[in-house]
């Protein structure tokens, strides 16, 4: 209140956390105002100006908190006029979102199917779900804002239902393929109480057997919350679902955590393969892991041959990418689908 009764009608503050602030400003001398704070409140106060933020601003906001966090007596982050434009882009994020959430996410989202190619044989084995949102005005909405603001304004678990609902459906549609669709799920919605309860019913009602559902995690979820996950992946794996750790090479997961979880496969980040021909080390040692515990591997953004050729040399099992394909809709995966058996037949 006391930073209330400083600012004019120009200025906005937002509570971002429960000891966190935004102060939207444009000529305000805040050092004056927390200043007079300080004498007021009797509390320490300072701010972080100038910093790059980029096109995260929840990202950047986490950031100077970690500063904030390591200075002696600071505890407010002051945001300055260039990033204005972006806390109207976020607001209309949120606004639009929330829209979706009472209307329908499908009036302007849609899942897209990546394909995993069998090293070997070439058939498409997997298919991943990306969650994509195409706004009328916007444009492409960064997936991890999608999923960061539905989670911060209580439509995460609403959001995930459409996601597996539409995977489900395009499951039911691919018959009796034997193709598997991966769908990413952070520890967040895994740790939900009745999460898997609430997919077996799904799973019931599209009448799709577990087995033809996989489950991805990140490698740095599996460092934060290793307890929650190791019990709820292990139902899932009774159930049939396999499980695939994603982004591996990006944490700090021990070779302990991935035997207790008894995963699957271990899909290697795509800045490793990107390294492929210039430093293959990061690579091979997760191939090389992968072979010692008899896991799959799935390698990510694949996109030239040479790169193709290198990881089938040493042993890749499955190859993701745009050198195969892009995520393409639902009818055009099935196509797709179609193409590959025949060519491999």
């Amino acid at each position: 209140m006391e930073i209330l009764r400083n600012i004019s009608n120009d200025e906005s503050i937002f509570r971002y956390s429960e000891e966190s602030f935004v102060l939207l400003c444009d000529d305000l001398d805040l050092g004056e105002v927390f200043d007079q704070v300080n004498r007021e409140l009797d509390i320490s106060a300072g701010y972080v100006s100038r910093i790059n933020y980029g096109h995260n601003f929840f990202h950047s906001i986490d950031i100077a908190n970690v500063i904030l966090e390591n200075t002696i007596d600071t505890k407010h982050v002051i945001l300055e006029k260039e990033v204005q434009e972006e806390i109207i882009y976020l607001q209309r994020i949120e606004q639009d979102l929330r829209n979706l959430d009472n209307v329908g996410f499908g009036k302007e989202m849609f899942v897209l199917f990546q394909p995993q190619i069998d090293a070997i044989t070439g058939k498409v084995v997997v298919f991943e779900a990306l969650t994509r949102w195409n706004h009328p005005e916007l444009g492409f909405v960064d997936p991890q804002l999608i999923f960061k603001t539905a989670v911060k304004n209580g439509f995460f678990f609403s959001l995930n239902q459409w996601v597996f609902e539409e995977v489900l459906k395009f499951i039911k549609s691919m018959g009796d393929s034997g193709v598997v669709v991966s769908v990413n799920a952070s520890t967040r919605l895994l740790e939900s109480p009745g999460f898997i309860e609430r997919l077996e019913v799904l799973l019931l009602n599209y009448d799709v057997k577990p087995n033809h559902l996989s489950i991805e995690i990140t490698e740095t979820e599996i460092v934060d919350e290793f307890t929650v996950l190791e019990d709820r992946l292990k139902k899932l794996n009774q159930l049939g679902m396999k499980i695939y750790i994603d982004d591996y090479g990006s944490g700090y997961s021990t070779l302990t955590r991935l035997k207790r979880l008894k995963v699957d496969a271990l899909k290697i980040d795509k800045s490793f393969v990107d390294d492929i021909g210039i430093d293959n080390r990061f690579a091979e040692s997760i191939l090389n892991i992968a072979d010692n515990l008899n896991l799959d591997t799935v390698a990510e953004g694949v996109e030239t041959k040479e790169q193709l050729d290198w990881l089938v040399a040493h042993g890749c099992t499955y190859i993701q990418g745009y050198y195969y394909s892009k995520p393409l809709e639902p009818k055009q995966a099935l196509k797709y689908l179609e193409e590959r058996r025949l060519k491999n037949d």
